[in-house]
């Protein structure tokens, strides 16, 4: 089951993987580190839990649950990159807890350019933001050829909240 050279079980197990319970970027590396693969970390999980001490086996997602995410994310016209597969950004793949998979959608092309990311603060002084908007419109950069992205905290945590279900903070 490949497509695009790509085979689909791996990538699903390394979902199920991601998904499962107490296993965050660094564990996930450190897993596949260890077994090789996300299918053999999979099977480990209950024993190295039991061996830790877990009177319970971590909550693993099962097929149809990842099967249905993904189908979600292709719905949306979106699709996930892995660490070291295709374009997952390199100097992002380069942290020790970068995230071990992007949902990504739009231009991807755009990922292979130089690019510049402005991180702030959620309180930043009126003085910061300008200094901000001015590194983000410098033309200077824009004549290198190099994007910039820029985020926004707060509008960000307005969405967030704008989502969430009235009655719960």
């Amino acid at each position: 089951d490949r497509a695009g050279g790509v085979d689909k079980g791996a990538r699903r197990d390394k979902l199920r993987l991601i998904r499962a319970a107490n296993v965050g970027p660094v564990t996930y590396f450190q897993l596949l580190a260890r077994f090789g693969s996300a299918a053999a970390a999979l099977s480990a999980l209950p024993n190295l839990a039991a061996r830790g001490g877990s009177a319970t086996a971590p909550r693993i997602p099962d097929v149809a649950e990842v099967d249905a995410e993904i189908a979600a994310v292709e719905r949306l016209g979106a699709r996930y990159l892995f660490v070291g597969e295709g374009l997952y950004p390199p100097l992002l793949a380069e942290l020790h807890n970068a995230p071990p998979a992007l949902i990504v959608r739009g231009d991807l092309s755009l990922l292979a350019r130089p690019a510049i990311a402005i991180v702030g603060a959620r309180n930043a002084s009126a003085a910061a933001c300008r200094f901000a908007r001015g590194l983000a419109h410098d033309r200077h950069l824009r004549q290198r050829n190099r994007d910039c992205d820029a985020g926004n905290a707060r509008r960000d945590d307005a969405r967030r909240r704008a989502d969430r279900p009235m009655g719960r903070r």
